[in-house]
């Protein structure tokens, strides 16, 4: 414990969120008010395009603020933030990965998004979800919907690696599936692809 970095420190208080209160844009801990997280407005907000999982939920308005986690004022940590469904569910944008096929692995073939249960951007994503409101919860299942969650690196490894040997079923499985993504609403083709 002795050894913990205050980073380490502040990911695990996340867990309980009644040690935090928040004032705005800002929260901090209650027994250690020099543990602060702050959401800031993303300058070019308007330029940045909402990525897929912006229209799995139910109203595709998105924004993008900016994730510091700070100890003393210092920012040990930071991370872009979105806020997906008109402003009903906030999280970490979670990370990409692609799966290469062919002999060398050079083309990528599919792209996906996802989180790492022990990861500080997950443990975010639990920290800002309110689960007492059914309208998070409803967006949250639809952003899960598309967006994968691994328990952790290995699983993430294995799943990828799994995909490369079975591709052929991956690849019928992913013809089936063409045309099948009626719940996804955008405004043109090209966010629909």
């Amino acid at each position: 414990m002795l050894t913990r970095s205050p980073l380490d420190h502040i990911i695990r208080s996340l867990e309980n969120k009644n040690e935090w209160n928040s004032d705005e844009n800002i929260y901090f801990n209650i027994y250690k008010p020099e543990y602060t997280i702050t959401l800031e407005d993303y300058e070019d907000n308007r330029k940045l395009i909402p990525e897929f999982y912006s229209y799995a939920v139910s109203n595709p308005s998105t924004m993008y603020h900016l994730l510091s986690i700070k100890y003393h004022g210092t920012q040990l940590f930071g991370s872009q933030v979105v806020i997906l469904d008109s402003g009903r569910y906030i999280t970490p944008t979670p990370d990409w990965e692609f799966i290469h096929f062919g002999e060398y692995r050079v083309h990528s073939g599919y792209g996906l998004k996802y989180f790492i249960e022990d990861s500080p951007t997950y443990k975010l994503n639990e920290f800002l979800y309110y689960e007492d409101n059914s309208e998070a919860s409803f967006a949250r299942k639809r952003f899960f919907e598309v967006v994968l969650l691994f328990k952790d690196c290995l699983e993430k490894e294995t799943f990828l690696e799994y995909v490369r040997i079975y591709k052929d079923d991956f690849f019928l499985k992913m013809e089936a599936l063409e045309g099948e993504w009626s719940w996804i609403e955008s405004s043109t083709q090209r966010q629909q692809e």
